[in-house]
């Protein structure tokens, strides 16, 4: 349970102070995370960020979509975006597994999916400590980026730790004119 709103994790959408100075307003989550490989959860983390397998997709979107359908109104109206996924990583994997999870959901909720963001994050965040983080998080607003002038927008994230990508990428939307943005997450 959140140690806040004392609500179980799907129920909580408590941010940390980190994501609120950064205007995210709820983050809807499903579970919370340990890097630990021999636990369930773990290995569909891994399932997703690794194999592409739509099988954990559909089921990580289902999760997230109940959690938002339950804590967000009209969530159909809002634009769905993620956190983007290292060049190096699209290569190495061939796919950007946040992108994937933003469309299932956008999909699901019958709402608009949109990337307007692109990332020159160098190492992953993983393997960067907590302060490093907040530095690495680099990403950009692309050429012909579109405004988002008074929309809603939730930003999709496989995990959500220090928050540090989240938070640099709903800077940058509130810079494209956001009027409100929430953050989405498999875990925490």
């Amino acid at each position: 349970n959140c140690s806040v709103c004392f609500k179980p994790t799907d129920e909580c959408t408590c941010v940390n102070k980190y994501l609120s100075t950064h205007y995210i307003r709820k983050l809807f989550k499903v579970y919370r995370y340990s890097y630990d490989e021999s636990l369930p959860s773990s290995r569909l983390i891994f399932a997703l960020k690794r194999a592409n397998r739509k099988d954990v997709i559909d089921f990580l979107s289902d999760e997230i979509v109940e959690s938002i359908r339950r804590n967000l109104k009209n969530p159909e109206k809002c634009i769905f975006t993620n956190v983007p996924r290292r060049k190096k990583s699209i290569i190495e994997f061939g796919y950007d597994h946040a992108a994937e999870l933003s469309k299932m959901i956008a999909k699901k909720l019958s709402a608009q999916y949109y990337q307007p963001l692109y990332s020159k994050v160098k190492l992953e965040q993983k393997s960067s400590p907590g302060a490093m983080r907040l530095t690495n998080a680099s990403f950009l607003i692309k050429h012909n980026a579109k405004s988002l002038e008074g929309k809603r927008v939730v930003v999709v994230d496989d995990v959500v730790t220090t928050g540090a990508s989240m938070g640099a990428v709903a800077m940058l939307l509130r810079g494209r004119g956001a009027k409100q943005i929430f953050g989405a997450t498999s875990a925490v």
